[in-house]
């Protein structure tokens, strides 16, 4: 099993924690999900980006 799911869900309970209240939380429920969602393109993009540079290198082809 993969650690990037409890990774997750300790980031957006750490992010609860400078919120009050469950109405402050689903205001800030878009807000959240956009920036974890941008972390992980930007994450994604890197790391494809890198495999396409070094494609003969990781497969060695």
């Amino acid at each position: 099993m993969s650690l990037a799911r409890p990774r997750y869900r300790f980031t957006s309970s750490g992010d609860a924690t400078t919120i009050l209240t469950p109405g402050e939380m689903t205001l800030d429920r878009e807000r959240a999900v956009d920036y974890f969602t941008e972390q992980f393109r930007k994450m994604l993009l890197e790391n494809l980006n890198d495999h396409i540079k070094n494609f003969d290198h990781y497969l060695g082809s």
